[in-house]
């Protein structure tokens, strides 16, 4: 029996790792631990106990401001606290995803106990610091799950061996694709009902409304107050419903949400929501006539869905996607115009850019037959 143990210490990663829970409990030569987070910002058990998924332990991080201080202090935390929970498991295998500070947090604290690393989604390119994140995260695994046929030829050429790299596809979408349907009317009802907002959801949220999700830029803060105020300025010159999704807990954070909060006071048909259910969540993209920020939703689900979507600045520059997608700088008319742009355009057909649905069943049944006793690498030029 080999024991994985499933890191997954940010809410907003949650959706791209329950198919791959769900195929290692399927597996019966695994054992599967999961170590979730606890924070100010976020509490993931709850989902995994909504899906009735097991949960062995909590992560808490203190974190009471989203600062790039404060991040460097959450990374600290979490590799004190992981070493703690990898020292008494003795796991076979740690399993991550992405390229958040979280998960090169637990990657550190297992490296550093000579634990073999499952990393899933490297390879790929991006802006800001999860991009150096992402690398950092695959030169200290041993066995790597890129999205794409192009993120796995980059993890081969950063040095790792070809055998240790299987192009899976995406997990986030097997996730989006088993999502079922819902039209506009269902989704407001469904919103209605699973949210605290339920007077706006009913007076604001009207069909043809804009997907607003930007989160500040970690190596631009000192220029994240005008690339937020761009695009509300934007947002002032259409008379549509506008839903806007909070950041998660990055550095600015804080400042973001305020002058999204401080929005929503000034324009009537404005809805600021902090978290939506995932399936929520896809039918809002779904049923949205444009998505717009710099979420890595927009960039890598969208395509699937054909919601025209608004790209905007560097955070995800260099990632693979699309047609339906439309890139800008952070400036308030350019923003406007492919807005109108987009609206005219309409729905795009479908791209499968980031796999076909089967990627947590594939992740499971190589980490049931991988051998995790090889710890020692070496770079292969």
């Amino acid at each position: 029996m080999k024991k994985v143990l499933l890191v997954s210490l940010n809410r907003s990663e949650y959706s791209r790792l329950r198919s791959v829970v769900r195929a290692l409990l399927q597996e019966k030569e695994i054992d599967l631990r999961v170590v979730g987070l606890s924070s100010k910002y976020a509490n993931n058990e709850i989902l995994f106990q909504q899906d009735k998924f097991p949960f062995h332990y909590s992560v808490k991080i203190d974190i009471d401001e989203r600062s790039p201080f404060k991040t460097a202090c959450a990374i600290s935390q979490i590799v004190k606290e992981c070493a703690r929970i990898f020292h008494n498991e003795k796991p076979d295998v740690v399993l991550v995803l992405g390229d958040r500070y979280e998960a090169f947090g637990a990657v550190t604290a297992a490296a550093y106990q000579g634990l073999f690393i499952a990393h899933i989604q490297g390879g790929e390119v991006s802006g800001t610091l999860d991009e150096h994140t992402r690398h950092a995260i695959t030169k200290l695994a041993h066995v790597h799950f890129p999205s794409t046929p192009k993120a796995a030829e980059r993890i081969v050429r950063l040095g790792e061996r070809p055998d240790m790299i299987h192009m899976v596809g995406c997990p986030g979408t097997d996730a989006l694709l088993e999502t079922s349907v819902k039209d506009f009317e269902t989704m407001r009802y469904e919103m209605y009902v699973a949210t605290q907002k339920r007077r706006d959801i009913l007076e604001k949220l009207s069909p043809g409304y804009l997907l607003v999700q930007q989160f500040p830029v970690a190596t631009e803060l000192a220029d994240a107050v005008r690339q937020i105020e761009c695009t509300l300025s934007a947002l002032r010159k259409s008379d549509r419903s506008k839903v806007i999704i909070l950041p998660p807990p990055d550095a600015g954070g804080d400042l973001v949400e305020k002058m999204f909060r401080d929005y929503e006071r000034e324009d009537e048909r404005a809805i600021v929501l902090k978290h939506v259910p995932h399936e929520l969540y896809v039918n809002l993209m779904r049923n949205a006539v444009v998505m717009i920020g710099n979420s890595s939703a927009g960039i890598r689900e969208t395509g699937y869905l054909g919601t025209p979507t608004i790209n905007i600045g560097s955070r995800q520059a260099g990632r693979e996607r699309s047609r339906n997608i439309v890139d800008v700088s952070a400036d308030a008319v350019e923003i406007e115009k492919a807005v109108q742009a987009q609206i005219v355009h309409g729905v795009y057909a479908r791209e499968d850019v980031y796999g076909d649905g089967h990627a947590g069943e594939k992740i499971a049944r190589i980490l049931a037959h991988v051998d995790s006793s090889k710890i020692q690498k070496m770079i292969t030029y």
